[in-house]
């Protein structure tokens, strides 16, 4: 999950919030910045704004040296610097700046609850998420009244670390708070849904995204790969209809339909599909498409569609285990003419994982065709594989006593 927001709207520290908290501060009668510290922090932003980084960070080190004494100031200190690290891609002495700063124990407790949250958030863009975790709950044992922001820095560091179902609670809690949630706390929650296996809930969270943006065609996707999670292929199946009617799927998608239709119980349905798409350009009549096109057929109990189909793929790419494979159907068909052409060219195409067995059903079609002397040359062949050859003996009888020779069985 990328976290580059968080690792944004850290640097999108600043000036302003400078100016902010010296203004308030004076505003209200509270503790602030010294009028001194102010300037220094503001020269130091001036530093790092002309480009001046080196001389800054230096600055800001000094200045918190100077202001250690004073916890208030010291705390601001210490975060600005942080932040001037971060914003210069220096994540790591940031955390070293934070974790200094945290060490003190006389800081005023809304300043160590801002410096443990900046902590926290820059553990979560540095992908440590452990000790995110562990500084979150920190913060959020401390703070009585925790932000929509921070459950969902917390729910993403659950979910990080695969604690799903607090993860989902996290991010639940964060989306009730929010007025206007950004929408990638909704594409998190949906993946700690997913992962910790609540795809009830993940479906009905897809539904709300693609009704709200129904052109986004990988929520389609998402939404039919959890309802296939889910064991609901007809859900799944009518999500992606839909989706044609709104979008150009892509051949992933018309080949899981396809797919969807033979598992519920409509090959035959999915076969013509393939057969249009494929007619209509949609699809590339590969050779692994037009094999699958052939199964379809077959569980359809289309059996001729299918040997046509398996007849032609294996013309066009010289695969004999197709020819086979069509010789078998014609076997059990009893179309014996037809399967001893078929068995014939399976041979001749040659590659087959078992050409004893090939030539074996080959003799028997012969036989059954009346050829005998075929059939006593293919048997023959067949019997010099041990595995064959007390099958081809015993046909070989048989094929002799159709002919009158001797060796017929009694």
């Amino acid at each position: 999950m990328p976290m580059g927001p968080v690792k944004s709207s850290i640097a999108a520290l600043g000036s302003g919030l400078l100016l902010l908290v010296f203004a308030i501060g004076l505003a209200q009668g509270e503790e602030t910045l010294s009028v001194p510290t102010y300037r220094k922090l503001q020269r130091a932003q001036e530093m790092l704004d002309g480009q001046q980084a080196g001389t800054a960070i230096e600055a800001l080190r000094g200045l918190a040296a100077e202001v250690a004494e004073r916890p208030y100031e010291y705390a601001y200190v210490m975060q600005y610097l942080a932040h001037a690290q971060t914003l210069l891609e220096q994540p790591e002495a940031a955390l070293r700046t934070l974790a200094t700063a945290l060490e003190r124990t006389d800081l005023p407790p809304h300043l160590a609850l801002d410096l443990r949250f900046f902590q926290a958030r820059l553990l979560l863009s540095e992908e440590r998420y452990e000790e995110a975790l562990a500084a979150l709950d920190a913060w959020f044992a401390q703070d009585p009244d925790p932000l929509a922001e921070a459950f969902y820095y917390r729910g993403m560091a659950q979910y990080q670390t695969g604690r799903y179902a607090a993860a989902q609670a996290s991010l639940e809690r964060a989306l009730a708070l929010a007025d206007k949630p950004e929408r990638r706390w909704r594409e998190v929650l949906l993946a700690a849904y997913v992962q910790g296996g609540a795809l009830k809930k993940a479906d009905g969270l897809l539904t709300t995204l693609i009704s709200e943006t129904p052109a986004e065609l990988l929520l389609w996707r998402k939404l039919a790969s959890v309802q296939l999670e889910r064991g609901d292929r007809a859900a799944a199946l009518a999500t992606l209809r839909l989706a044609q009617h709104l979008h150009r799927l892509e051949t992933t998608d018309l080949d899981a339909i396809a797919s969807m239709y033979a598992t519920l119980g409509m090959p035959d349905k999915g076969a013509r599909l393939l057969e249009a798409w494929t007619a209509a350009g949609l699809l590339k009549p590969t050779p692994e498409r037009r094999r699958y096109l052939g199964e379809l057929w077959l569980l359809a109990r289309e059996r001729e569609r299918a040997k046509q189909a398996f007849t032609r793929l294996a013309a066009d790419t010289g695969a004999g285990e197709l020819d086979q494979l069509a010789g078998k159907l014609c076997m059990e068909d009893g179309q014996w003419l037809d399967a001893a052409a078929s068995l014939t060219r399976a041979l001749e195409r040659g590659n087959l994982d078992d050409e004893p067995r090939t030539r074996l059903m080959l003799g028997v079609a012969l036989l059954k065709s009346g050829e005998v002397p075929g059939a006593r040359a293919a048997f023959e062949q067949a019997a010099r594989a041990p595995a064959m050859k007390a099958s081809a003996e015993y046909w070989m009888a048989l094929a002799n006593a159709a002919a009158g020779a001797p060796g017929q069985p009694h």
